[in-house]
């Protein structure tokens, strides 16, 4: 700014002084102006002094470096203005150069003085004239200073924390960095605090040193300094907090009128509908709303002057800027706000006109509105419009329309008073519905009364319409409901001021509706069982006199059917009691008029029970005396079947029972069973005699009779084990004499030494049969002497043991015996059956003959190798062997053939023949592979020629393919495998394995018999691939072609004849698009078949080659009808014959013609002539089905053209 605007103004000076010098004063001017530079020069330099606070010194460094960087530039400009000097120019020039080079000296000067004047300052404040005990004061006034002046920033720190956390979060997150950067200064401030309290303490009451003081007095310049950039953080975030709390009250003032405003608004049309119709004056409410002062905007009342702007360092005028606009904007809200609090008081005004007039009438129906919904079947919501009119009502809209439900209850409350006026009142539908529901409740309640009467209850009894009735069980509770429901529904009633809110009406009307009902039919029902009682007790009074007559009782005896039973005490008792209670009763139902409530009825019903359950005790007791009486005459009349039984001594110890005209010797025990059974004979019949059937009456207890039964059953068992034991005795000696006769069937074996004579040939016993032997004869001679002694009548019992020991001893001697006779007839068999077997079996082998390792067999002669020569040899000696063996004559004499010795002739006679199975298999493989040598030389391996695309077979050669290659690969795999077999020696070859090698061979050869056929349809797959390729060429040049000549078509008119063109080029481009895909898809499938073609497919593949035959015949007609029928649909659209002709000869050029070549070409050679020839023929065929009305259409665009041209 300094020099800019002043050098067009020096400019015109400059050349005034040029007009005006001379050339002496010019040269005055220089001469002075040079003399000023260099005193200007000795005063720059003599101002260059040295300061100590620079050292220790933020500030004075600062201002070192700004002195530095003024006199640097300072040297750059003179010295530019100097070397511009050495240049020859006019004086004049020279004189304004020297005029700068001494004005930019004189301003660095004033810039440096004022430099250096602070600098001294500062160095005066640090390194003053020093004075020990001035300074010393100083010292320790500074000391105290920074500490108290770190407290109270500190302290104003902790405040400004303090609200910041009372405020909004999102407002302190954007004091965030403000608050971080007091926290810094703040503790800059403490290190320095710090500093001067540790060099204050280390010089406490010392000397202080001039570079101590100095570093003292520079820590309080350095704090003053921060402290004035605390203090205006510390103002900033006041200043922002002030406004925050400025914009938070804008806020939620703009917030309040904002949802006042929008209840106001969404209620107006209500509002201008209600008081167009009262016509309030002109202060109503709908005046006010539709006044400018009601028009509210949220946007008019943003700040335009943000925060965000506000720096530490800024200007403070900036700040009270955006605090003036905030307070406006705050002025402007609160006038809002009170033009709306006369909006609303108008509201508040109404509301209290309503209430005046129907609040006590309101209050009366909501409080029973649910009562008068449940009596009317009002709608559901009812009470919910009653609660709703008297919150509209009661709602306290001073206190500001600023939530939504206060903009509800105002919609409500102008929506409920529509058309109020204090005039016509009933012209509202509040007051009109109020007053009608407060005049229904009333009537509601006198029809109440007289539908549901008050029901009395006293104890047992109740009174309903005037009449008592006893209460049961079962209509106690409806009584208790009914009386409940109809005490609160007759309290709601009442005109009483309470809240029947929580009372349930519906439920309540309900179960009293129920309640009456079930009294209602309860009574019907009490007078029916009234009815039913005395009928049930003049039933019971008949019966008393027939089924419940009194027992006759005489004594200690009662007659029942026509016995007399003797009774015992307490059935006498019974009996007694009784005939009392019949007598009772008997007397309470004689009267006429008996009582027959349900107290009385039950009374004398239980005592009618009673007397029935007396009875049934009674006649039970006497029932079990009679079949007391009955069971023991049977038992009495059992025991003539029972007789006693007499022993008859032996010995003094032995004493024997007759037993079916035998006598049996008893043991101890069933001797003492005996005995038993004689006591209870003998019991039992006393008692039978003293209970004679003349004694009467009888009387037989439970439990003597259960004595009788148990000495009888006793009697019984001992009665059966008796005869039990008597029969075992019978039946063992019966199975004695039994064994005894059969033993006379069995003889002793004669035994010589080791030799047994049996059937009159002697046998040599081996070493396990000798002892068999002896064994028998030893349990024959035991048995002998058992069976020999007299078996009387007299003898001793026979026990079960004895008789089992001669059962096991018997079985003994069988075993032995068929032990013995098995070995015998084991010897006979072997020495004729067995061993003349073998040796007949032995007489159909023959030793081979063998010379020089080749066998003889059957007219042949086979070489042998190692292992098969020593078998043969093996098989000539057990053959040498097994003849020397059998060849033995059998005699009486001879030792016996063990099962051993006959073994070892039969395991040799079976590997004899074993090793003749196996040579002779020997044989049978040579011959079986001689003749597989014979056939695997008729076959050869198959030769591929050329490139391996061709195979020569029989002399002929055929295509191949990749199928067809991989079977020749196989076949000749397999010609290879079984050549490679037969060049193995004879010992190694598996004749199983050639074989399966040679039938593999058979398999793989097989199909080239039909390679003719093979070569036939490679062929002709190869034909229909090369026409389907032409196809799909010729169809793609037709695609290109259109798709060409569509493009250059370009935009083209609406309605012309370009347009007809574009649309049938776009058309066939579709058309011949799917005939390509479908060509290329057919195309896929013939180069699949030909891939997949093999000798083992051949029929399938003729099926294939048909299906793409009528496939490629299908499609081209396909196309040929879809060309057509776009062409017919599209072409009678042309209007100019001559647009259709160049159309149509396109069409022929690049559609027609190579369609006819690919699909309908004959194949033959053309031969010119004077004719069209026939592929012309075919072209124009085939042109004309495929547009048969294109002639008839042309001739009718011709003739309308004609015509035209006529007109």
């Amino acid at each position: 700014m300094k020099d800019g605007k002043k050098k067009p103004k020096l400019k015109r000076n400059r050349v005034a002084r040029i007009e005006a010098f001379s050339p002496d004063l010019d040269y005055e001017r220089e001469k002075f102006l040079r003399e000023e530079g260099k005193a200007l020069a000795d005063t720059v330099k003599t101002q260059e002094k040295i300061y100590r606070c620079v050292a220790i010194n933020e500030n004075a460094k600062a201002l070192l470096k700004k002195h530095n960087d003024i006199n640097a530039h300072l040297q750059e400009q003179i010295q530019a203005i100097e070397k511009r000097l050495e240049d020859p120019m006019p004086r004049s020039a020279r004189i304004l150069f020297l005029e700068n080079h001494n004005k930019l000296m004189k301003e660095a000067i004033a810039k440096i003085g004022q430099i250096e004047t602070e600098l001294t300052a500062i160095e005066k404040d640090l390194y003053p004239t020093f004075d020990p005990k001035k300074q010393a004061v100083i010292f320790s006034r500074n000391k105290n200073a920074v500490a108290q002046l770190y407290a109270r920033l500190k302290q104003h720190t902790f405040n400004i924390q303090f609200k910041l956390e009372r405020i909004d979060p999102i407002l302190r997150d954007s004091i965030q960095s403000d608050l971080e950067l007091l926290k810094k200064l703040l503790g800059e401030i403490e290190l320095i605090t710090q500093k001067t309290s540790d060099i204050y303490e280390r010089l406490k009451g010392g000397r202080i040193p001039p570079d101590l003081y100095a570093t003292m007095a520079n820590e309080v310049y350095e704090i003053h300094k921060k402290k004035f950039d605390f203090e205006q953080v510390c103002k900033l975030i006041e200043d922002k907090l002030e406004i925050s709390k400025l914009d938070a009250e804008i806020k939620q003032k703009l917030e309040e009128l904002k949802t006042v405003h929008e209840g106001l608004s969404a209620v107006k049309g209500i509002i201008n509908t209600a008081y167009y119709n009262t016509k309030r004056g002109a202060d109503d409410l709908a005046t006010k709303l539709k006044s400018a002062n009601f028009s509210f905007n949220a946007t008019d009342y943003a700040a335009k002057l943000l925060t965000s702007s506000m720096e530490w360092d800024d200007d403070l005028t900036a700040r009270e800027a955006i605090i003036k606009e905030r307070q406006n904007l705050l002025a402007q809200l609160t006038e809002k706000k009170e033009y709306i609090a006369q909006v609303i008081s108008l509201i508040v005004t109404h509301q209290q006109a309503i209430k005046d007039l129907i609040a006590k009438d309101l209050d009366f129906c909501a409080k029973r509105a649910s009562l008068y919904e449940a009596f009317t079947h009002a709608p559901h919501d009812f009470y919910q419009r009653y609660d709703n009119y008297q919150k509209a009502l009661e709602y306290d809209f001073k206190s500001g329309l600023d939530n939504q439900r206060a903009q509800w209850y105002l919609h409500r409350l102008l929506t409920y008073t529509l058309g109020f006026s204090t005039d016509v009142p009933d012209n509202c539908a509040i007051v009109r519905h109020v007053r009608y529901a407060s005049s229904n409740i009333k009537k509601l309640k006198v029809q109440f009364e007289k539908d549901f009467p008050l029901v009395a209850i006293e104890k047992e009894f109740f009174n309903y319409n005037g009449k008592s009735y006893f209460i049961s069980d079962s209509i106690r509770k409806n009584l208790e409901n009914y009386t409940s429901a109809r005490a609160k529904i007759s309290d709601a009633f009442k005109d009483e001021n309470k809240s029947s809110e929580y009372v349930d009406f519906h439920y309540e009307l309900q179960l009293l509706r129920e309640s009456k009902t079930e009294i209602e039919q309860y009574i019907v029902a009490y007078e029916e069982g009234r009815k039913k009682n005395r009928l049930d007790l003049l039933d019971a009074k008949s019966q008393l006199s027939k089924s419940l007559v009194q027992f006759n009782l005489q004594n200690d005896s009662l007659e029942y059917q026509g016995e007399i039973y003797s009774l015992d005490i307490p059935t006498k008792n019974l009996v007694e009691q009784y005939n009392l209670a019949h007598e009772l009763l008997t007397e309470a139902l004689s009267d006429k008029q008996f009582a027959v409530d349900p107290i009385s009825y039950k009374d004398k019903k239980e005592q009618f029970a009673a007397l029935q359950k007396i009875q049934k005790s009674i006649i039970a007791y006497l029932e079990e005396q009679r079949k007391n009486r009955l069971e023991f005459l049977d038992f009495k009349e059992k025991s003539s079947n029972y007789t006693p039984l007499v022993l008859n001594k032996i010995t003094l110890q032995e004493n024997a029972l007759s037993f079916q005209g035998t006598n049996y010797i008893l043991d101890h025990s069933t001797q003492q069973m005996v005995e038993r059974y004689n006591y209870c004979y003998e019991s039992l019949a006393k008692v039978f005699n003293e209970f004679s059937s003349e004694s009467k009456p009888l009387k037989i207890s439970t439990e003597f009779l259960q004595k009788i039964r148990e000495r009888f059953t006793q009697l019984e068992e001992n009665q059966k084990y008796i005869i039990a034991y008597l029969e075992e005795q019978r039946t063992n000696r019966l199975e004695f004499l039994e064994h005894k006769e059969k033993f006379l069937s069995f003889t002793p074996f004669s035994l010589q030494g080791k030799n047994l004579s049996f059937q009159g040939v002697s046998y040599t016993l081996d070493k396990s049969t000798e002892p068999m032997v002896k064994g028998y004869n030893s349990v024959y001679t035991i048995l002998a002497k058992v069976f020999s002694e007299e078996c009387s009548l007299d003898s001793k019992p026979l026990t079960t043991e004895s008789l089992k020991r001669i059962k096991e001893q018997f079985i003994q001697l069988e075993k032995n015996q068929k032990i013995t006779i098995a070995f015998l007839e084991e010897q006979r068999k072997n020495r004729i059956e067995l061993f003349l077997n073998f040796k007949e079996q032995f007489s159909n082998l023959t030793p081979f003959t063998v010379e020089e390792n080749s066998l003889s067999f059957q007219g042949a002669n086979y070489a042998l190798d190692v292992s098969t020569a020593q078998m043969v040899k093996g098989y000539n000696f057990d053959y040498k062997i097994l003849a020397e063996v059998l060849s033995d004559e059998i005699s009486s004499e001879s030792k016996p053939l063990t099962e051993e010795s006959l073994q070892n002739i039969k395991k040799r006679l079976t590997q004899l023949e074993e090793n003749k199975k196996q040579i002779t298999r020997f044989v049978e493989k040579q011959r079986e592979l001689d003749d597989l040598i014979k056939r695997f030389a008729a076959y050869s391996s198959l030769t591929i020629t050329g490139e391996g695309n061709s195979l020569v077979y029989k002399e002929k050669t055929y295509p191949l393919n990749a199928a067809t290659a991989k079977q020749i690969q196989e076949y000749n795999e397999a010609y290879e495998e079984l050549k490679q077999a037969f060049k193995s020696e004879n010992s190694t070859l598996d004749i199983e394995s050639i074989k399966k090698l040679f039938n593999k061979l058979q398999q793989r050869v097989k199909p080239f018999d039909q390679i003719e056929e093979f070569g036939k349809l490679t062929k002709l797959l190869e034909q229909q691939s090369e026409l389907v390729s032409k196809r799909k060429i010729i169809v793609q040049q037709i695609i290109d072609n259109i798709d060409l000549e569509f493009r250059n078509l370009g935009d083209v008119a609406k309605g012309s004849e370009e347009e007809i063109m574009s649309i049938i080029l776009a058309s066939l481009l579709q058309v011949f698009a799917r005939h390509q895909a479908e060509v290329k898809k057919l195309a896929t499938n013939i180069g699949i078949a030909r891939n997949d073609l093999c000798l083992d497919n051949l029929n399938d593949s003729k099926e294939q080659l048909k299906r793409f035959a009528s496939a490629n015949h299908d499609k081209a007609g396909d196309l040929v009808n879809d060309l057509r029928e776009e062409f017919n649909e599209n072409l009678p659209k042309f209007s100019s014959n001559k647009r259709l002709n160049q159309f149509m000869e396109w069409i022929d050029k690049h559609i027609l013609a190579p369609l006819y070549e690919a699909y309908y070409k004959e194949e033959k050679p053309y031969k010119p002539g004077f004719f069209a020839s026939s592929i012309e023929r075919n072209l124009f065929e085939f042109r004309k089905n495929l547009f048969p009305d294109l002639e008839k259409f042309q001739n009718e665009l011709s003739e309308a053209a004609a015509a035209a041209s006529a007109a």
